[in-house]
């Protein structure tokens, strides 16, 4: 007789930490299948780079570990999300299925749509949950700081005591040179994984962020006094929440002197953590097949939000090969230098005021 289980389908959300799906799946009482599918087709699209599979590598190895820990190491299948579910669903009864809620561009807005189609068609049950400060199905937007404030003061969802282990082949996480993920990255990558991203949060909480006000655009100076967290917001190794919380307990910390310095930067930093989440609601709200996100037009007349990442994801080689370039170091570009790499694809005003 087949097993009976939940999925739990990790995407942007590499953690076990402050993590609502897994939780709710393990509340269930029944085994959870943690879950992470490797799509060929969305490594093949030009928004997707061979820079991110290194940070999600690193983070897919530490979360397969952190699963072990608790009984269930992560379970990797490369293939369409699909087929994934279908092969799986012939050797178990697939109870739910367990996601946060993404916002992707047309891509992933078509796949998760596929996703609860598939679902329905079985009759399993999605259960998708909010992530970070993203409000969906809002009448309007005037409600959304009380919400997104009500979400971020709310408790972290402590990680599960234990998952029960499942006979199942936990597949292969794909190498970091596999020639799925695209051309080879120049200089270094920012390294991946929740631990790093704990890391690279202390150092700006402790040393780098007392200048981040003031070095926020300088392009040589920003990439040391940010706080290098975008990539771990992205995927998830951190939540929104947590980091808020982080930012909270360091601002309760400090003593009078230090107040004088840090302040001023938290409260920058936090407003910008704010404005993420608000900037991420507009694509929200515009990301449909006919949105205005998807009628962005770069020089070469491509109206589409693959044209758009194209342009703007194609680095000039004079700006990647520069000994400063963040490219050139390690990680994602800092708004300045992004700003500077559409200004010379001669991108419109209104694309890098979007950017």
């Amino acid at each position: 007789m087949a097993q009976n289980l939940s999925i739990v389908w990790f995407k942007r959300d590499l953690r076990i930490h402050d993590h609502a799906p897994l939780a709710a799946a393990c509340a269930t009482g029944l085994p959870v299948l943690p879950l992470y599918v490797v799509e060929p087709d969305y490594w093949q699209q030009p928004f997707a780079s061979r820079r991110h599979w290194h940070f999600v590598h690193d983070s897919l190895t530490e979360l397969r570990d952190d699963c072990a820990n608790l009984g269930q190491p992560l379970v990797v299948r490369t293939g369409s999300i699909i087929n994934v579910f279908d092969s799986i669903a012939q050797d178990y009864v697939i109870e739910g299925v367990y996601a946060h809620e993404e916002t992707s561009n047309l891509w992933g807005y078509q796949r998760d749509e596929n996703v609860r189609s598939w679902c329905l068609s079985q009759g399993i049950g999605i259960h998708e949950f909010p992530t970070n400060g993203i409000v969906r199905r809002l009448p309007q937007r005037d409600d959304w700081a009380r919400l997104r404030n009500q979400r971020m003061a709310a408790p972290l969802t402590p990680k599960p005591d234990a998952l029960l282990p499942l006979a199942i082949p936990l597949g292969d996480i794909p190498a970091k040179h596999d020639a799925l993920f695209g051309d080879d990255v120049p200089g270094l990558a920012q390294a991946g994984g929740r631990r790093a991203g704990i890391k690279t949060l202390h150092s700006f909480l402790t040393e780098r962020g007392s200048a981040y006000l003031f070095r926020l655009s300088a392009p040589g100076l920003s990439e040391i006094h940010c706080s290098r967290l975008s990539t771990h917001l992205t995927w998830g190794t951190l939540s929104a929440r947590e980091i808020g919380k982080s930012v909270q307990a360091r601002r309760e910390q400090l003593s009078a002197v230090d107040s004088k310095i840090w302040k001023r930067n938290l409260s920058a930093f936090t407003s910008r953590l704010s404005w993420r989440c608000h900037f991420i609601l507009k694509i929200e709200h515009r990301s449909t097949p006919s949105s205005a996100l998807a009628r962005i037009t770069c020089p070469s007349g491509s109206s589409s939000v693959e044209g758009t990442a194209r342009h703007v994801g194609s680095t000039p080689r004079t700006l990647a090969s520069s000994p400063r370039s963040p490219l050139s170091l390690a990680g994602p570009l800092t708004r300045r230098w992004l700003e500077t790499s559409a200004r010379q694809h001669g991108c419109s005003g209104r694309l890098r005021r979007q950017l």
